[in-house]
């Protein structure tokens, strides 16, 4: 809380959103994360159904947010949006289903063309892959096979020789 330069971002609010969840603390998601998933719908969303990765109205932004969008910079993160995405699903929460449609569509729309997923807050291709396919497999009535057999194809073509 001293370091005002750092914003909160979508990606903690979904670990956090998952750990609540897997712990069966309802109460705490009720009253301390949907209001922030709120604040994401209201304030947070691209055309392209991309969410900002950082916590920070698009618009109408306070003397704070100013300071951390300098330092923060802004733009959308398919890994962040995906951990969130993947958060919501696991909820079940009807009220956010058109955010969840219009994300995964995003999502889509960032495979790159070898099968994976870029990451900018994590090292390599790995782990925007794995949020990205986890948010498409746990999607409800939709299949995405031809984007997790692409992801498939992509991590087994390029294993190491000792398989990892």
């Amino acid at each position: 809380p001293s370091v005002i330069e750092i914003a909160p971002d979508i990606d903690d609010l979904g670990q956090i959103m998952q750990m609540l969840y897997k712990s069966n603390n309802t109460k705490y998601l009720q009253d301390e994360c949907f209001p922030l998933v709120d604040f994401v719908k209201e304030n947070c969303i691209q055309k392209d159904g991309g969410i900002l990765t950082w916590l920070i109205p698009i618009e109408n932004q306070n003397s704070i947010q100013k300071i951390q969008k300098k330092f923060n910079g802004e733009g959308t993160d398919v890994e962040a949006v995906a951990n969130l995405i993947y958060s919501l699903q696991l909820l079940n929460n009807k009220s956010y289903d058109n955010l969840v449609c219009n994300s995964i569509s995003y999502i889509l729309k960032k495979q790159a063309k070898q099968g994976y997923w870029e990451s900018r807050w994590y090292f390599g291709k790995y782990y925007g892959t794995y949020v990205s396919v986890r948010c498409l497999m746990e999607d409800k009535g939709e299949h995405h096979l031809n984007s997790i057999i692409h992801a498939s194809k992509f991590i087994i073509e390029t294993q190491n020789n000792d398989r990892g």
